[in-house]
């Protein structure tokens, strides 16, 4: 009876109760048509190698085949997209990580600079109110400003803001290769780490050094943009981990 009920849903000559309406009735006949077409195709090429019975369970049973056969099309095309855009995220993550690391590198090579040569004005100095070399140099141009109150200004932790981006840039680039779920997720937290250290180093360069330095503001940029990829390529990774789950189950 379900399986009669299931191909009448798709006969004109049969009444629905709720199919009254013109355009709903063509539309209804349209796909009727396309359906009982695309069947009978299938029973057709497979009467010749086989004594299959033409009922309604025949018919049913190449319906789901047919709609088996769109979604895995569907799967597989959703599978290949978010591995495009998987790739794009690593891709960017591993650009941003090259770009943060050459920022970190001129850092460190001004800040040296700098305080060998007082008279040192680096390309990022464009004005008395933005100058990099102001903000490379001051106190919190090491160690973030807190490794010296807390270690000691000798301590060998005590080194150029710029060291520990050529570190973390290079960490990060290197983890961004990855595509298990939870080095992605390390990877995030790094960057997330990253960002709250941004937001700590702007206030100090507006509210205390009251400056502006291009080459910080960048930093934040790269660090911010990283942060949206990396929770994009985790939640990607997520969703794929869940299908293959749940294909494995259907085996």
């Amino acid at each position: 009876a379900t399986s009669l009920r299931l191909v009448g849903a798709f006969d004109c000559s049969l009444p629905l109760p709720f199919v009254r309406s013109g355009v709903a009735y063509h539309l209804r006949c349209a796909l009727g048509n396309f359906v009982r077409r695309y069947v009978l195709r299938s029973l057709l090429s497979a009467g010749s190698s086989s004594s299959t019975p033409f009922t309604c369970s025949t018919i049913c049973i190449s319906l789901s085949g047919i709609f088996s056969k769109n979604s895995k099309v569907r799967a597989m095309s959703s599978s290949s997209s978010s591995s495009n855009c998987k790739y794009s995220c690593t891709a960017g993550l591993v650009g941003l990580s090259f770009a943060g690391f050459l920022l970190s590198l001129y850092t460190s090579y001004v800040e040296i600079r700098a305080e060998r040569d007082h008279s040192y004005e680096a390309m990022c100095d464009i004005s008395e109110r933005i100058s990099c070399t102001k903000v490379f140099t001051s106190p919190y141009g090491r160690g973030f400003g807190l490794v010296g109150p807390l270690l000691g200004h000798d301590s060998p932790l005590n080194i150029p803001n710029g060291f520990f981006g050529i570190f973390y840039y290079f960490l990060v680039a290197g983890l961004s290769f990855s595509n298990n779920i939870r080095i992605t997720r390390l990877t995030t937290y790094l960057i997330g780490l990253s960002n709250v250290l941004s937001l700590y180093l702007a206030y100090l360069l507006y509210f205390v050094l009251e400056d502006l330095c291009v080459v910080c503001v960048s930093t934040y940029a790269v660090n911010f943009i990283s942060l949206i990829l990396a929770v994009q390529k985790g939640q990607i990774l997520v969703r794929e981990d869940q299908v293959m789950r749940v294909m494995q189950k259907d085996r």
